[in-house]
This record gives C-alpha cells, sequence and structure tokens, in this order.
C-alpha cells in the first residue's frame, strides 16, 4: 500500500533527527580525540621537562616558570629557537602556497 504524503514528511522527519544526532555523536567524539591528544602532549611535554630539571618533582609550578623563564631568555636558547622558528615559518608558507595553489 503506497504511504499517504505526511507518513512520507513524518518519515523524512525521522531521518532527519536521527542523522542530527549522528552529527552531534561524531562532533563529541572528534571534541573528545582533541582533547585527548591535547592532554598527551602536555603529559610529553611535562615528563621532558621533569626529566631536564634535577628534582623537578619537588618544585612549585611558580618555581617552574621561573627556571623556564631565565632559561628561554638566555642567549643559547635563543639561538636554538630562532632558526627552528624561522624553518616552521617557512615551511607554514611554502605549504599555505601550495594549497592555495591547488585551489585555484
Amino acid at each position: 500500500m503506497a504511504k499517504t504524503l505526511n507518513e512520507r514528511i513524518a518519515e523524512t522527519k525521522e531521518k532527519i533527527s536521527q542523522y542530527e544526532n549522528q552529527v552531534k555523536r561524531l562532533v563529541q567524539q572528534q571534541k573528545e580525540a582533541e582533547r585527548k591528544a591535547r592532554t598527551r602532549h602536555l603529559i610529553e611535554r611535562g615528563a621532558i621537562l621533569e626529566s631536564l630539571i634535577d628534582r623537578a618533582e619537588t618544585l612549585t609550578s611558580e618555581e617552574i616558570k621561573a627556571v623556564l623563564t631565565a632559561a628561554l631568555g638566555s642567549g643559547p636558547a635563543i639561538d636554538v629557537l630562532l632558526p627552528i622558528l624561522k624553518r616552521r615559518n617557512t615551511e607554514a608558507s611554502t605549504r599555505a602556497e601550495t594549497t592555495r595553489g591547488a585551489g585555484a
């Protein structure tokens, strides 16, 4: 038996609702994956920091910040950081140009 127009409208609205719920679940999964990646990143960086500073676990956050501020403001740290940052900026510019060129 053929469905009435009202039945087809109701079915379509139900499908729309299901798709909207699916999108919400996928967005939630994406946000959770991003949070987990950020947490992992922070833990890895913290572990690196603690491996380089003797007895870092005994220092307060303020003390760690003071150590890093002093260390990263030094000439040798700047000599290491500047080339890295310049290289990253160059790579990012190259990728942006490549992406623009591909889209044209």
